[in-house]
């Protein structure tokens, strides 16, 4: 059951491995939050990378992803990614922006899925259904192999 431990907090000491990191990842993927404690500084804090990176990654990525799409260079797709509007060239920086967020965007829905005993696709699928619900006038969004602006 997902999400059951919304709004808790545990303490785990010996976080960095073995059974700590498993409950620590799992508290995670439940929801809840967690102080880790272990005498493996550096294993300890690459796993507080691991399980926090995406989250601030996406949040980080969203302005320059904003500009793309109000300049008509990206959209959201039905498949819960972004892509080029109508075969639009973009630069290489903005390529790589686009496929940075298509790949967090893709470990976010199997962490999802995972929870929620769904595919990574479905997920994919219904978290592209809400932005393209929820996308601004003027934006760019692909239905199937279609292009529409809002």
């Amino acid at each position: 059951m997902a999400g059951r431990l919304e709004g808790k907090v545990a303490a785990i000491t010996g976080a960095a491995s073995g059974f700590g990191a498993g409950t620590t990842r799992r508290f995670i993927e439940e929801g809840g939050k967690v102080v880790m404690g272990d005498i493996q500084d550096d294993v300890g804090k690459a796993l507080a990378d691991e399980l926090g990176d995406l989250k601030k990654r996406i949040r980080d990525r969203a302005p320059a992803l904003v500009k793309l799409k109000a300049a008509a260079k990206l959209g959201e797709t039905d498949q819960g990614y972004v892509a080029p509007v109508k075969g639009t060239v973009l630069a290489d920086d903005e390529t790589k922006l686009m496929q940075s967020e298509n790949r967090d965007r893709e470990a976010g829905y199997g962490i999802i899925g995972k929870k929620r005993n769904l595919t990574a696709a479905k997920v994919g699928q219904l978290s592209g259904a809400k932005k393209i619900q929820s996308a601004k006038a003027g934006e760019w969004v692909k239905q199937g192999s279609s292009w529409k602006q809002k």
